[in-house]
C-alpha cells in the first residue's frame, strides 16, 4: 500500500492542450490508489482468515496461495494507479 501511495504522487505528464483531459487533474490518481488500497486490505484480511481457518496440515499450501494472491493484487494496484492518469508503460 505504501508503494501505491508513492505511485499516486508521481507527477503526470500532460499534453499542452486546452482544455486539459480529465486524467491531468491533480487528484486523478488518488481515487484509484484509494480504491485499490481498499482491495489490498480486503485481500490481506481474507488471506489471513483463510490461513487460520484451515487445519494445520494444509496451512502451508494455503499460505503460499494467499501470499501469491496478495502479491498479484499489489502489482495490479500499482499498474492501475499508473494507468489512471494516462501513464504509458512502453
Amino acid at each position: 500500500m505504501a508503494i501505491v501511495a508513492l505511485v499516486a504522487q508521481v507527477p503526470e505528464i500532460c499534453p499542452a492542450i486546452d482544455p486539459a483531459p480529465p486524467s491531468c487533474a491533480p487528484d486523478a490518481r488518488e481515487s484509484v490508489a484509494l480504491g485499490w488500497s481498499i482491495v489490498l486490505v480486503a485481500t490481506g484480511a481474507i488471506a489471513i482468515a483463510a490461513i487460520y481457518l484451515v487445519p494445520s496440515q494444509g496451512r502451508r499450501r494455503i499460505m503460499s496461495i494467499a501470499l501469491t494472491a496478495v502479491a498479484v493484487m499489489s502489482l495490479i494496484a500499482i499498474g492501475a494507479t499508473f494507468l489512471a492518469s494516462g501513464f504509458v508503460l512502453l
